[in-house]
């Protein structure tokens, strides 16, 4: 009937003003360090009101932000928060319970975390892992914690790795991974022993991998991993580089040319570094006084005596 009072009608429009409401007071709030958004909330429903988080005064003081959907993110949702990480720095986000169909969407989150400092995020595609890659080599970036949440493959582990070669700012790795051949990736960033070079340009950063799955530090690393890590760990970088020479560079069938040239006083420095087991000591030892005979003179041969002996 024509100007019956309708109570659903009433009840709807009373809603919608209340949320109204809510979201100013939210989006006027410069004092919210912690937020989780359902990314519902930042959707065009038509029926409902929405978050509007282009001038909310909150990202001056927000701290923490976790986005979650039931819904695969779409593209207008991401640019929305990727707006919103580009104008904050924040010390946590969260994005690992979102969902993702569009590829471009989560890329272009992941590549808005430049201002980041821990990000947990869930990857499973090829896609994914190169995108996280991505971030990790973008100099811009201060990324200090990783977490990985989903099928952590060795491809994708050597992706992450790859990404980090030239990384200067992570320090923590975390994963839901088992060992397998992507391991070796990972020894090779910390230690690449082929060339002293190598070893100088490889990762000095990244300190700490934890197993979320075990909820504890990653067990049975190969023991170059673990120590690695370990030396890492030392805020002196060049001490750092020193002792990965020291340890990993003599082994095997390493390249001598670099010492070739080298004064002999100076060659009897590099003798005195070498480290790791015995055997490996004086079968390099031995290598570079074939190949430097002059180190065989008397006065050089107290010092080998003791570190052969």
């Amino acid at each position: 009937m024509e100007g019956e009072f309708d109570e659903d009608d009433y009840i709807d429009h009373t809603s919608r003003r209340c949320i109204e409401e809510f979201y100013k007071e939210i989006e006027a709030n410069s004092l919210i360090e912690k937020m989780v958004i359902d990314m519902e909330l930042i959707s065009n429903h038509g029926f409902l009101p929405t978050l509007n988080l282009d001038n909310a005064q909150f990202k001056e003081s927000l701290m923490y932000l976790m986005i979650r959907s039931q819904s695969p993110v779409s593209t207008a949702q991401s640019l929305i928060i990727s707006s919103l990480l580009e104008n904050t720095s924040l010390e946590n986000f969260v994005m690992s319970t979102c969902k993702f169909d569009d590829e471009s969407a989560f890329r272009r989150i992941v590549q808005a975390c430049l201002n980041v400092d821990s990000l947990e995020v869930k990857c499973n595609t090829t896609f994914q892992f190169a995108a996280v890659a991505a971030l990790l080599e973008n100099a811009a970036s201060i990324l200090n914690e990783l977490h990985l949440n989903g099928n952590i493959t060795d491809q994708g582990l050597s992706l992450i790795t790859a990404g980090l070669i030239g990384n200067t700012t992570l320090k923590k790795l975390s994963m839901d991974y088992r060992r397998g051949r992507g391991i070796d990736s990972i020894e090779k960033l910390l230690c690449d022993s082929s060339t002293i070079e190598s070893i100088c340009n490889s990762n000095h950063i990244l300190n700490t991998i934890y197993n979320t799955r075990l909820e504890r530090m990653c067990s049975r690393l190969p023991l170059q991993v673990s120590d690695c890590l370990e030396l890492n760990k030392n805020t002196n970088k060049n001490a750092v580089i020193h002792k990965k020479i020291a340890r990993y560079y003599f082994v095997g069938d390493f390249d001598v040319s670099p010492f070739i040239t080298m004064p002999i006083s100076l060659l009897l420095k590099v003798l005195v570094m070498i480290e790791g087991h015995a055997l490996d000591r004086q079968v390099a030892i031995f290598k570079l006084l074939r190949v430097i005979p002059e180190l065989c003179n008397v006065s050089s041969r107290a010092t080998i005596g003791k570190l052969t002996d």
